[in-house]
C-alpha cells in the first residue's frame, strides 16, 4: 500500500518513520488537492466532511472518520445505500482477538507513539492539549500515579 500522511511540519519525520511514502503539511497546502485520489481516507482528526473527501476517493473507496454525532451517523448509513464510495465510522470496541493481535504487533517490534503522559491530577491539561490539536502520538492518563510521576 502507498500511504500518504497528513500532519504539521514538525511531525513530517515521524510520519515518514512510520512508513508514509508521501507526507502533506496541512498548514502549507490543501489536504485534498485537485487530481489526488485515494482508496481509503482515514480522518483521525475528524477535520473533513464526507462530501469533500468523496470527490477524492477512487471507485468504491472508503472515507473513515473519528467524528461523532448524528450527521456522521446518518451520512455513513446513507453511503451504504448508494453505489460507489462509502463512509465508515471509526469507533473501537475491543474484542479478545483484537488484544491478541495488538500483542503480536508489539512483540514484532511495532511501537505505539506516545505524545505525552499525564498524571490523573493533570487531566484538565491533557484535555486542553487534546482539544487544541497539533500534537503527535497518543495522550495517556496515568491513573493512580503519584504527583509528578510520569
Amino acid at each position: 500500500a502507498l500511504v500518504t500522511a497528513v500532519c504539521s511540519e514538525r511531525n513530517l519525520a515521524l510520519a515518514k518513520e512510520l512508513g508514509a511514502e508521501t507526507v502533506i503539511d496541512y498548514r502549507a497546502r490543501s489536504i485534498l488537492s485537485p487530481g489526488q485520489s485515494y482508496d481509503i481516507i482515514y480522518d483521525a482528526a475528524a477535520k473533513l466532511q464526507y462530501a469533500d473527501a468523496r470527490d477524492h476517493l477512487r471507485g468504491r473507496g472508503v472515507y473513515c472518520t473519528t467524528a461523532e454525532g448524528m450527521r456522521p451517523l446518518v451520512e455513513s448509513a446513507l453511503s451504504k445505500l448508494r453505489r460507489g464510495t462509502r463512509m465508515a465510522l471509526s469507533g473501537w470496541r475491543g474484542r479478545q482477538g483484537d488484544f491478541e493481535e495488538l500483542e503480536g504487533l508489539l512483540l514484532d517490534g511495532c511501537r505505539p507513539v506516545l505524545g505525552k503522559v499525564f498524571g490523573f491530577a493533570d487531566v484538565p491539561k491533557a484535555f486542553e492539549l487534546l482539544e487544541g490539536g497539533g500534537f503527535a502520538g497518543k495522550l495517556v492518563i496515568r491513573v493512580g500515579a503519584a504527583d509528578g510521576e510520569k
